[in-house]
């Protein structure tokens, strides 16, 4: 909800979250999203090795975590992690939070 996120986050991060989530919403697959250097869509591991994270700018410190659908093993290499990247045409947003807090 944008509203939600201008009242509780910083100005820059909620009108990048709101950019992601449309750009997110418009791509035919999560690869649409992993070629984007900017997003810096990886791999989580230990507690959230199911999960990926995409980057809601690099000096903020904030992320969306999304879990795909279908999963991608966080152990896969670079080029294999694009590559099921394809085959993902859904996710689930679980959070946005800031990693250093």
């Amino acid at each position: 909800d944008i509203k939600y996120a201008r009242r509780n986050l910083p100005d820059n991060v909620s009108e990048k979250l709101h950019a992601t989530i449309n750009f997110i919403q418009n791509a035919s697959t999560l690869y649409d999203v992993a070629c984007i250097p900017t997003y810096r869509l990886h791999p989580l591991t230990g507690k959230r090795n199911l999960e990926l994270a995409i980057d809601l700018g690099k000096k903020s410190g904030y992320r969306i975590i999304i879990v795909p659908n279908p999963i991608i093993d966080s152990n896969v290499h670079d080029s294999d992690f694009h590559s099921k990247c394809k085959s993902v045409k859904s996710i689930i947003i679980k959070e946005v939070s800031n990693h250093y807090e």
